[in-house]
């Protein structure tokens, strides 16, 4: 025996409804994500551009390259972000403190990091990083861990 009619449209918008709201809250969650992942990479590239204004200020003030970039890179102790500075033999000039939670940037190559922000995994560390040329051969490696990106989400 077929179900009354009212029961069939019943279930129909039911269904038809729920399949709306499930689609709907996957289409926002995937555009939550990316507006925090932006946030997110903005806040990076905002200390990797600072680095390089601060940098174009401080060469003119310090005698020797190596002196300003130890400064514009002790400047730019910001949270959770670290920040190694190299020359253009690989050679490091300049580390930043850790602080608890920041992340381990010795085993990453700066020659192999691009300039827009990317995920890394090293030593367990799940960390979003980025590579800053710098006038004078210099190039900045500055990293932040991923976990308050994921705590986020």
């Amino acid at each position: 025996m077929n179900a009354p009619l009212r029961w069939r449209l019943a279930l129909t918008f039911t269904v038809g409804l729920a399949l709306m709201l499930f689609v709907g809250a996957a289409v926002f969650a995937v555009i939550l994500e990316r507006a925090y992942r932006e946030d997110f990479d903005r806040e990076l590239l905002e200390v990797a551009h600072a680095a390089s204004d601060l940098y174009a200020i401080d060469r003119e003030e310090y005698p020797t390259r190596d002196q300003a970039v130890s400064h514009v890179v002790s400047e730019l102790l910001l949270g959770e972000r670290t920040t190694i500075a190299f020359d253009t033999t690989g050679q490091r000039l300049a580390v930043s403190r850790h602080l608890p939670g920041s992340p381990d940037l010795d085993h990453i190559d700066p020659f192999a990091t691009p300039t827009t922000p990317i995920d890394i995994t090293t030593a367990g560390r799940d960390m979003r990083v980025v590579a800053v040329q710098l006038p004078d051969g210099v190039r900045l490696l500055v990293g932040q861990p991923n976990a308050s990106f994921r705590a986020r989400i």
